[in-house]
């Protein structure tokens, strides 16, 4: 297995954006496994599923890593190429997570039909702007923004800080449930 790949053409790059098929070359990169394994880990049904995997594996993304003999057709462990891909930015179709932020941006919207009155302007120790709800969400939604001003080592310690409050959220990741996106964005002004 190559330790890393670099995609030169525009096709396999475009294959790398298609979110599904991304996540099947990921899943592919630790361990082998079959297509019903793959299925089960991500989701999708067996039909779908073989769709993006031959793709995958006519652009050499994926190999056959091998197969094991049964009664019938034998059953094909399939594997990543490699452990990580490169895509150079004037090849890459789109940033990954700009569908991420649309899926978002929708998903809020959704939660609040119905849910307020109005949005409330005012300066309390500064600008600021509060939506007024009538009542709740169906599910818990947030959406947080703050302008602050922060040092370059401030900055990094609030990157970190959060980055561990992903992981502490993601460790209780459960199979039944609301499915959630959470974004936590820090940028210079």
């Amino acid at each position: 297995m190559l330790e890393r790949l670099n995609i030169h053409d525009a096709a396999r790059a475009a294959l790398l954006s298609n979110e599904r098929q991304r996540h099947i070359v990921l899943a592919l990169v630790d361990q082998e496994r079959t297509q019903s394994e793959l299925a089960d880990l991500l989701g999708m049904k067996l039909n779908l599923l073989h769709y993006h995997l031959r793709r995958l594996v006519l652009a050499r993304l994926v190999s056959v890593s091998r197969s094991q003999p049964r009664a019938g057709r034998a059953i094909a462990y399939y594997r990543a190429v490699a452990r990580s891909f490169f895509v150079p930015a004037e090849i890459a179709t789109a940033i990954p997570d700009r569908a991420l932020i649309e899926e978002l941006r929708d998903a809020l919207e959704r939660s609040r039909v119905g849910t307020y009155s109005g949005i409330l302007y005012a300066y309390d120790d500064g600008p600021r702007m509060r939506v007024i709800q009538d009542r709740r969400p169906a599910h818990p939604t947030a959406e947080l923004w703050h302008r602050m001003t922060l040092n370059d080592a401030d900055a990094a310690a609030l990157i970190e800080e959060l980055k561990l409050l992903f992981a502490r959220f993601k460790a209780r990741d459960a199979t039944s449930g609301h499915r959630f996106v959470a974004l936590a964005a820090l940028a210079p002004l």
